[in-house]
């Protein structure tokens, strides 16, 4: 009766790895987060940009957590957003872009 529970457990153990890496596991949750981009910042510390159900995030991560640094909610925004940074749509004010690691971007 022992090995049987240790083959049962065994197999509950294996399929969850199994979904997880194929990644079935999140489209059976129904994807409820997505990380959209993600920019490190400094040494261990990123800020991601990720869409929970109808919001968009932007959250800083670091070895002791996350905190979320702004919330967009309105529809419309989102959705501009979200083009934005699937490159569907050409960003607001992109008229000129500033490479700040040039030492001459002033000019």
């Amino acid at each position: 009766m022992a090995g049987a529970l240790v083959v049962v457990v065994g197999l509950a153990f294996a399929a969850k790895w199994w979904l997880r890496r194929t990644g079935l596991a999140a489209r059976v949750q129904g994807g409820t987060f997505e990380v959209i981009a993600r920019q490190p910042v400094g040494r261990g510390q990123h800020v991601l940009v990720a869409r929970f159900g109808p919001r968009l995030l932007c959250v800083q991560q670091t070895r002791d957590g996350l905190r979320t640094l702004s919330e967009l909610t309105d529809p419309a925004e989102v959705a501009a957003a979200l083009a934005q940074a699937r490159g569907d749509a050409p960003a607001a004010g992109s008229e000129r872009t500033v490479d700040l690691r040039r030492k001459d971007a002033a000019s």
